[in-house]
């Protein structure tokens, strides 16, 4: 089965899950969301696969404070997502109709061994 990983190529943990796969012979379809922005229906499918709310795979970091977004709701969380990549948390590796976020690296092991 083909993988996907969505990744930011400046980002170490990212780096890492890649060294990671090529270690494990994984070699995936590499979607860099910073230079192809995901639309908020890829969005939406990568939560689906993720079980996962946006509340909860969005990064709280700097970005997040700095937009206001602590009182969005999901949809709009979304929205923000997708108009700003530096909130989507990374690395995700998508296999069929799972997926994972890879923080730390390791965490690709739980795809890969399904």
């Amino acid at each position: 089965m083909d993988y996907t990983i969505y990744f930011y190529d400046k980002c170490s943990t990212c780096r890492k899950t890649k060294d990671l796969l090529d270690k494990h012979g994984i070699e995936p379809k590499y979607h860099s969301y910073f230079d192809n922005k995901l639309n908020q229906s890829e969005l939406e499918e990568i939560l689906k696969k993720l079980k996962m709310k946006p509340s909860e795979f969005i990064r709280k970091k700097d970005l997040y404070k700095e937009l206001n977004l602590e009182s969005v709701d999901e949809f709009g969380l979304i929205v923000a997502m997708s108009e700003n990549p530096g909130l989507i948390q990374r690395p995700v590796l998508v296999r069929g109709d799972q997926a994972v976020v890879c923080r730390p690296p390791e965490k690709a092991l739980e795809l890969i061994n399904v």
